[in-house]
């Protein structure tokens, strides 16, 4: 008798604990839900994401290099605000072109020579060699104030810019300026006969993991989503939230409209989101076709990550 009492008030605190927890998944859910712009101001927001079509493309490749297994081009091509865009592409020698290509964003104070680099710290040149022995391209641009473009934050780490001097309106400016920079990317990979336009897939990580959901929302080229431990910006980290609606994921997964979507975060990333904000970030994205992993880590993912993304991206657009 005494072992069913016991059976029955151990089941009653498991219970009490799941609602407690339910609960509380709950109340991130709600908060976020309250945070979320109107569909007239995100039609509002989307406008700062366009730009001019007609301004000539200038693409060039101004290096080569030719491996045993795939040519790195370095390439500059003109942004939307005339200035020039350095990135890497990489073309695969195995398969059959067209190819399709993965587009890489990398996080804040990195570039894109973190794609390239053995001890690139979110481990992306892992996957860069993944990618391209499956057949893959994969196109990587230099962020705002970052890498060759640094010149244009005074030659300073945006971790100055963001947390010493809390210029959050350039954040937002970076964010906005590289998203377009790279919708001018894919207008570029258009002119590319080894490239398949209609295979686009995006992978960023961490800043660039929020910069994936954002141009996947202002570009439906964009068929597949990776984002690697990105920040959710659900906590009040900025002093004005309102300063970064117009860059937040949580406002553009409403337009991936079913495109699958994969989140690869940290259990222990509590700097950039807790679990429960992520699961709040994820179960506003629409259909069937998304998942989101959870790894025993920080903000550095380890090394499994790549398979799983490179299964991802074989699975929805090889």
């Amino acid at each position: 008798m005494r072992g069913k009492s016991l059976a029955s008030l151990l089941g009653l605190l498991f219970c009490l604990c799941s609602m407690s927890v339910l609960s509380h998944s709950e109340d991130k859910q709600a908060n976020l839900q309250k945070m979320l712009l109107s569909d007239d101001a995100f039609q509002a927001i989307l406008q700062f994401y366009q730009y001019d079509k007609d301004i000539p493309l200038d693409g060039d490749v101004v290096e080569k290099t030719d491996e045993k297994e795939y040519v790195r081009e370095k390439i500059v091509f003109r942004g939307a605000n005339d200035y020039r865009i350095p990135g890497y592409l990489a073309i695969p020698k195995a398969g059959t072109p067209p190819y399709p290509c993965v587009l890489q964003i990398h996080g804040m104070t990195l570039s894109k020579e973190d794609f390239w680099r053995n001890d690139s710290y979110h481990r992306g040149h892992l996957l860069t060699q993944a990618l391209l022995g499956e057949g893959f391209a994969v196109l990587a641009l230099d962020a705002q104030y970052h890498g060759e473009r640094i010149i244009f934050n005074d030659f300073q780490s945006t971790l100055i810019m963001l947390f010493r001097k809390q210029r959050i309106n350039r954040l937002r400016e970076m964010v906005v300026q590289t998203v377009v920079d790279y919708r001018r990317a894919i207008d570029y990979l258009e002119t590319r006969k080894e490239i398949d336009p209609n295979r686009i897939g995006v992978i960023g990580y961490s800043l660039g993991g929020a910069m994936s959901f954002v141009l996947a929302g202002v570009d439906s080229r964009i068929k597949v989503i990776i984002a690697c431990v990105s920040p959710t910006f659900i906590r009040q980290i900025f002093p004005n939230q309102q300063n970064i609606s117009a860059i937040a994921p949580y406002n553009f997964v409403r337009a991936i409209n079913g495109r699958p979507t994969l989140m690869l975060m940290g259990k222990n990333d509590d700097f950039n989101y807790t679990v429960e904000e992520a699961r709040a970030l994820y179960n506003l994205i629409d259909g069937e076709s998304k998942e989101i992993v959870f790894y025993d880590s920080g903000h550095r993912l380890p090394e499994e990550h790549i398979s799983k993304a490179l299964e991802w991206f074989k699975n929805h657009i090889k």
